[in-house]
Parts: structure tokens; C-alpha cells; sequence
């Protein structure tokens, strides 16, 4: 068990993903700020993150930079 977590903590501190993390926030701050801090209904704010993004926004372009 224990390799395990230190296989998944090496991974999470990797280059690799900070960056591909950093990059999408950067790209998808308006949704992520909308689900986090409207005060609507739940389902309103997921619906307006899904409506906001995709698979281009939320993968394929923050692994292209």
C-alpha cells in the first residue's frame, strides 16, 4: 500500500502535471470561477461549466502547450 501512494505522490509532483494542470485552470478559469463562487443551484453551475468546456479546452489544447 505504501508504494502505492508513493508511486501516485511522485506522479501528482511530476513537471509534467503541474504544468498540464496550471495550463488548464489558465484556460478554463471563467467556468472553474463560475462553479466555484455562484450562488445558484448546483445543477445551474454544472450545467453552465459543461455548456463552457469541452474535451478540446479541458485536455487536448492544456497538453498541446
Amino acid at each position: 500500500m505504501k508504494d502505492i501512494i508513493e508511486e501516485i505522490d511522485s506522479r501528482i509532483n511530476s513537471p509534467f502535471f503541474g504544468y498540464f494542470l496550471f495550463s488548464s485552470v489558465a484556460i478554463n478559469w471563467e467556468q472553474l470561477f463560475f462553479l466555484i463562487v455562484h450562488n445558484g443551484a448546483v445543477s445551474e453551475r454544472i450545467d453552465h461549466f459543461n455548456a463552457g468546456t469541452d474535451i478540446w479546452s479541458l485536455v487536448l489544447l492544456p497538453l498541446i502547450l
